[in-house]
């Protein structure tokens, strides 16, 4: 024996190197298994099938040979995979290989995804998630085969099939709906699915297999990106993109032998075909910009969309789906957003952040406070479950409320204030940096908005800031509905519409001017409460199935009547035109200063 009980040994030495047994701990050296033929891995994935097969049916509770159907839900397939049973025969890579005979047998009518029983009624299982199964599946048995190539070449199609799937899957939960036949991918969504899956992406080879994943969807005619994609966070005309990203799939073995020839060339031009048709529903990002805060269902947006000057909207909203109609169906904001959540960076500067972009970019910041829990319509629930807003602060509500929904409501009260106060703070904030940036706030006449510390001192104190009264009659609408803006465009904007003073007028406002039944007493085609059945808000042509209209209730409702969304954004380009001019004067001046020191 040596110092500190070394042994000389040769042969105790030999065995302790072969069994790692001594100082270190007793590791044992892995054993490396064998790679099979094909011939031996096709047997193997036949018996792994009918053992996931047989414990499929015990836990449907059916006869090991029996030829029944066996009914499947989402929860049984995660217990099969979480099980250990079987596990000799599977092997390694359970999930992918569970999942793959799932997605087989799907295709073959093996199972019943509309199980009636006490789990599921409706099929969970999409073809394009039993096709991503499938792949995955594919790879874990070429894996265990002997040819590397054939290994590597399913595994590059089953990260194909999941990076594209996912893309796809999350457009469809976080997208509009295709219109005109073409499925739009706006810019500021594909960031957020680049933040929401950015530990997906890194593990299928970083920000390039995004883009990779969004040029085979070109390819297939799936969806198109609504502009190009930029470099560096800035979107701008890089015509290549497509090309470089089909490249880069190419390189990563993700196209199908079909699709390589000629895949770039024919992206590009299908991408061609898919911008010539698509419809966006707030406009394409050319011209004026405009940022609309608490977008709802997107009334600023369609109507700025129409105007010859070019305008488009980015929508910013906590809500992420709501009805628009039977005319744009599901609509979704750009941009989400909670605005009651506090930071220290203001509101605005943080949601321009989001869209890439700085708050000066924007002609105009549009802002459309929730007017729900503030409205005037609240007095009529006062001393019920259904009141709202500040009545819920009150004695009576404290002694009529069950506790449940005042709690409820009283939590909505709060974060409805913090948001206003946000968007308030930032607007004064912005305004003392003088950085130029034009708003316009609107509200309901009746609205507490109007009363609150927030809103009122904020007037009070910013000489800029006026106060006007509309009434959205004025400019078409069927019933009155008075609005305050809240604005700082000077004289620049003077209220107009179809009455040229953009107030009611008897016999010519949009309500008054059919001179139907009781229009001389002032009474309007369409009320926003009251009984009248024939008298509620109604907007659009009835187009859709079941009598659907082309905007839903809530939409006809809220939205602000295009007229005098137009006349405010023509009188922000009006500021900003004068602006411009007085800057180039200003700039001319200091030059021919500093030509006149030199001299």
């Amino acid at each position: 024996m040596t110092a500190k009980g070394r042994t000389s040994d040769p042969e105790k030495m030999t065995k302790r190197k072969r069994t790692g047994s001594g100082k270190g701990g007793n590791k044992k050296i892995p054993k490396i298994k064998p790679k099979r033929d094909s011939l031996q891995v096709k047997m193997s994935r036949e018996r792994a099938e009918e053992v996931i097969e047989q414990i499929m049916r015990d836990k449907a509770g059916q006869k090991a040979m029996s030829t029944a159907r066996i009914p499947v839900t989402r929860e049984m397939v995660q217990q099969v995979i979480a099980s250990r049973k079987g596990q000799r025969d599977i092997g390694t890579s359970r999930t992918d290989k569970v999942r793959g005979w799932l997605a087989q047998q799907v295709e073959k009518g093996g199972i019943d995804q509309r199980w009636v029983g006490r789990k599921s009624t409706s099929v969970w299982l999409s073809p394009e998630e039993a096709t991503n199964w499938s792949r995955a599946a594919e790879a874990a048995w070429a894996a265990q085969g002997d040819d590397p190539a054939a290994a590597a070449r399913a595994k590059s199609l089953a990260d194909r099939e999941k990076a594209v799937s996912a893309a796809a899957g999350w457009m469809d939960q976080n997208e509009e709906q295709a219109r005109n036949g073409v499925k739009v991918m706006r810019p500021e969504k594909i960031d957020k699915m680049r933040r929401d899956r950015k530990g997906m992406w890194a593990k299928l080879g970083g920000i390039e297999a995004m883009w990779a994943a969004i040029a085979i969807m070109v390819l297939l005619g799936m969806a198109v990106p609504l502009t190009d994609r930029g470099a560096g966070g800035v979107r701008e005309q890089r015509a290549r993109w497509v090309e470089e990203s089909i490249v880069w799939a190419e390189n990563a073995g993700w196209l199908y032998a079909e699709e390589k020839a000629r895949a770039a060339e024919r992206a590009r031009q299908r991408l061609a075909e898919m911008r010539e048709r698509m419809v966006t529903r707030e406009g394409r990002p050319t011209g004026h910009a405009i940022l609309d805060m608490g977008e709802g269902w997107g009334s600023i947006g369609i109507a700025a969309a129409e105007m010859k000057e070019g305008c488009y909207t980015v929508g910013v909203d906590r809500a992420v789906n709501l009805d628009q109609g039977s005319k744009y169906g599901r609509v979704t904001a750009k941009v989400q957003a909670d605005f009651a959540v506090l930071g220290k960076v203001n509101l605005l500067r943080r949601v321009s952040r989001q869209a890439n972009t700085e708050p000066a970019s924007f002609l105009l910041i549009w802002l459309s406070p929730e007017c729900t829990i503030l409205s005037a319509c609240n007095t009529s629930n006062q001393g019920t479950d259904g009141a709202n807003g500040l009545w819920v602060l009150s004695a009576e509500a404290v002694a009529t409320m069950t506790a449940g929904v005042r709690e409820n409501k009283t939590r909505e009260l709060e974060e409805c204030l913090q948001a206003i106060e946000a968007q308030m703070a930032a607007l004064e904030a912005e305004e003392h940096l003088g950085r130029g940036l034009l708003f316009a706030l609107e509200n309901p006449m009746g609205s507490d908005l109007w009363t609150l510390p927030s809103v009122a001192d904020r007037i009070k104190r910013n000489a800029g800031w006026t106060l006007t009264r509309v009434d959205q009659c004025a400019y078409g609408r069927p019933n009155q509905k008075p609005l305050y803006i809240l604005h700082n465009l000077g004289s620049a904007w003077q209220p107009t519409g179809i009455t040229g003073t953009g107030k009611c007028v008897r016999g010519v406002c949009g309500g008054t001017c059919n001179k139907q039944e009781g229009w001389e007493e002032g009474k309007h085609e369409q009320q926003l409460g009251g009984r009248d059945a024939k008298r509620r808000v109604k907007r659009g042509e009835v187009t859709g199935p079941r009598g659907r209209r082309e905007y839903s209730t809530d939409a006809a409702r809220n939205l602000v009547e295009k007229g005098l969304v137009q006349e405010i954004v023509r009188a922000a380009i009006s500021v900003r035109q004068a602006q411009g001019k007085t800057q180039r004067r200003t700039h001319k001046h200091k030059a021919q200063n500093n030509t006149q020191e030199q001299e």
